[in-house]
């Protein structure tokens, strides 16, 4: 179609075009490609968004439209002598079903493999009694049997060879791709075969089960007992094996993390949702990336260029978190994230005690709506030197891609050879080289795995956060309100507003790394009203909401990492009871902290197993949110601290029993955490505000959601001697097994949200 409409417009003329452009918005890009050759065009859609670097020379203009498309994933399409690109749903259906296949290769072949001999509960038990006196040993074996949670067994694996991988062509990193028996629009009809295989296998297990006579311990509870597999979402298989001929609908799914590790979960249930079977699996594979041999190269890089200074600048903003590294490395799921964790062998970058101050000027550059296109100073002067030699370039890549950039950029043995090489086998981007051609996309240019992310947005955000010294709920609000879909903007978010001001906001870090914007949006519609209900814990009716709040609602449970959770369990009773102002715990600074995180930690450690909904989501909820629901709101207040470092002008807002641990030598015994350990010498006084928003969605399923805020007392400063003796306390409470309570604001006097 393209070469087609091309050739009608241009005629028999083959006009040729010497043309850059460093990673302006493609819009604007076609805009003077228009401009210059004066042939009508322009683009449309979220592809004019995507930033793209062009830098050619005395190209045909067909061919650099037909390679802009590609690096895209769009197409053109000719209306009234003009062309428009635009990347049209058939055209995403199209490349969907092309997906990944080396990937999909590679999973295959693990899936059909042997699987190894896995280590006996009793060997590891016995290899942990005897590692006692090593921490270092005995952290590595607790992670095995961590993992040991999600591994498959032999059963699972010969269902998963039978369910197969080749099919599952739309599969890419972060997307779930459901195998169902009962498929809605959503979903992929399963086949038959894999359907009777399964069945079969249940009922296997349900005549095994059925010979044992000895009941299992249950805490008194036959539903209820603490099942910390099920907690962490390995399960153990058939629960109910009485109702293995009920079951009418049967899902798998797949979805791929960090290109390293498939996910994988299945599921069976009965025609009133009962769950009878759920095992969620993590099988690691080989990215076919990795196994190419590294290219080295021997191009350097210039030491003091803005490229490096970029990347250093964006590293440290990670590192001035201490948590945010772990957060980030958790959406491999539950099993990756309890191995980094607990691993002797976890990162040393999950902090740093010294960083470099950020000059003025680089500050400047990243606050600048109009120069601070972060790709154009880390990949930018990397194509410029390919460029430079004779090739035409093209770029559009993910936002993902600047971790990869950071990474490569900041080595000492750095070369543009070996950074290009360490993207095209990174997890997100590839290069295509043809000829004279460099083309560097999204694996997935469906939708470029990732969002772009808006950068006046992240400069108003970069600009707030320096104005107070950190960035409250509004804050962060207004900037994801501003992206159009959320992936992908949290991973520059965070480091660049963290790189420039200097401080570590745990609540802010968790909204912005771990679970994308929905509930920061969903706070950004809400009217005064609504708000002042929520605060005095009345519901708000899902039937009263605005067509824009139903969808992002109805974004967060279809599209969210985390299910929604069975009306009534035990687990909503106790999230609604947090923070009640009845209670004596509702100015718990743990408690308020932990609201914070709920929903983040529940998402990064794949959390919720027996208390979660059975039914895939689209089987719970076929027409998306119902009318009949509503939404109530818990909130709890505790006093916090803003503590610097004045050495490194770091600072860290949280609760005084976190920066006590943060001060203390705890950290530096502890595997992996030594870097984490902080200096702080002065003190400013903070309000925090943890909000836990509870969705009831009709009768059967719940939903939950957390938000933070923070403020921050600027008119005092204090030494830790000078703080009141209640806040001392509390940074000494760190080696204590209780928390004392903080001094949250008297019971019913709790603000609306601002």
């Amino acid at each position: 179609m393209l070469s087609i409409a091309l050739a009608s417009v241009m005629g028999f003329q083959e006009p040729t075009l010497t043309f850059k452009s460093n990673f302006e918005p493609l819009g604007k890009v076609i805009e003077r490609i228009s401009s210059e050759t004066h042939m009508p065009m322009a683009a449309f859609g979220d592809i004019k968004a995507y930033p793209i670097y062009v830098n050619v020379k005395d190209v045909s203009v067909k061919e650099l439209l037909e390679r802009i498309a590609t690096a895209a994933g769009a197409e053109w399409e000719k209306k009234d002598n003009s062309l428009y690109l635009s990347a049209s749903q058939s055209l995403k259906t199209q490349q969907q079903k092309l997906g990944d296949p080396e990937l999909i290769a590679a999973i295959d072949a693990t899936i059909n493999q042997t699987p190894p001999k896995k280590r006996s509960q009793a060997e590891m038990e016995t290899e942990m009694k005897n590692a006692e006196k090593n921490p270092q040993a005995a952290t590595k074996i607790m992670s095995e049997m961590m993992g040991q949670m999600f591994q498959a067994d032999e059963g699972t694996l010969d269902l998963l060879k039978i369910i197969g991988s080749k099919d599952l062509s739309s599969i890419v990193d972060g997307r779930r791709v459901v195998l169902s028996s009962t498929a809605t629009t959503m979903q992929i009809p399963m086949s038959s075969k894999a359907i009777n295989a399964i069945m079969n296998y249940l009922r296997k297990l349900a005549a095994e089960e059925s010979k044992n006579t000895k009941k299992k311990p249950t805490n008194g509870d036959e539903e209820g007992g603490f099942d910390i597999m099920g907690m962490f979402g390995g399960g153990q298989g058939l629960k109910k094996p009485e109702l293995v001929n009920q079951i009418t609908t049967i899902h798998t799914i797949f979805q791929i993390s960090q290109r390293t590790t498939l996910n994988v979960e299945i599921g069976a249930y009965t025609s009133t949702g009962v769950g009878v079977y759920k095992r969620t699996v993590q099988i690691p594979f080989i990215n076919p990336e990795s196994s190419k041999t590294p290219v080295k190269g021997q191009t350097s890089l210039e030491k003091g260029g803005v490229a490096k200074e970029y990347a250093q600048a964006l590293e440290d903003g990670k590192k001035i978190d201490p948590f945010m590294a772990f957060i980030s490395r958790a959406q491999g799921g539950g099993a990756a994230a309890m191995s980094m964790f607990m691993s002797p062998d976890a990162p040393s970058d999950m902090g740093v005690s010294q960083m470099k101050a950020i000059s003025s000027s680089m500050r400047t550059l990243m606050g600048d709506p109009s120069k601070n296109e972060p790709l154009s100073f880390l990949l930018g002067p990397l194509l410029d030197q390919q460029a430079s030699i004779g090739k035409n370039i093209i770029a559009i890549p993910s936002d993902d891609v600047i971790s990869t950039l950071c990474a490569q950029l900041t080595r000492e043995d750095a070369t543009v050879e070996g950074v290009l090489d360490a993207v095209d086998r990174s997890m997100t981007e590839k290069i295509t080289n043809d000829g004279t051609w460099t083309i560097v996309q999204a694996s997935s240019p469906m939708e470029l795995r990732s969002a772009f992310c808006k950068r006046d947005a992240l400069s108003a955000l970069v600009k707030a956060g320096s104005a107070k010294g950190y960035v409250n709920l509004d804050d962060c609000s207004r900037f994801a309100t501003a992206q159009d879909t959320a992936r992908g903007s949290e991973i520059l978010g965070l480091p660049i507003v963290t790189s420039v001001f200097r401080t570590s906001d745990l609540g802010s870090a968790t909204a912005l790394t771990s679970i994308g914007f929905d509930s920061l949006k969903l706070y950004a519609t809400l009217t005064d009203y609504q708000k002042q209900a929520l605060s005095s814990k009345k519901p708000v009716a899902l039937a009263a909401l605005t067509p824009t709040q139903t969808n992002i609602i109805s974004r967060m449970v279809f599209n969210g990492p985390l299910p929604p959770f069975k009306s009534g369990d035990g687990m909503a009773s106790q999230f609604m009871s947090m923070g009640d102002s009845n209670s004596s715990e509702s100015d718990n600074g743990m408690m308020a902290l932990g609201m914070a995180m709920a929903g983040p930690m529940l998402s990064a450690f794949g959390m919720g197993g027996e208390t979660s909904i059975d039914s895939e989501r689209t089987v719970l909820l076929p027409d998306g949110i119902p009318v009949m629901g509503e939404i109530k709101m818990q909130s709890s207040r505790m006093d916090g601290l803003m503590a610097i470092d004045t050495a490194t002008g770091n600072k860290m807002i949280t609760m005084p029993e976190m920066l006590g641990m943060m001060n203390s030598d705890m950290m530096s015994a502890m595997p992996g955490m030594a870097g984490m350990k902080r200096n702080f010498d002065q003190y400013k006084m903070a309000k925090q505000t943890s909000y836990m928003l509870y969705f009831q969605l009709g009768k059967n399923a719940s939903y939950f959601a957390s938000l933070y805020d923070v403020w921050v007392d600027d008119s005092k400063t204090y030494t830790k001697d000078q703080l009141p003796d209640k806040i001392k306390e509390r940074l000494d409470a760190v080696s204590k097994i209780a928390i004392p309570a903080g001094d949250g604001p008297p019971p019913g006097t709790i603000p609306p949200l601002r």
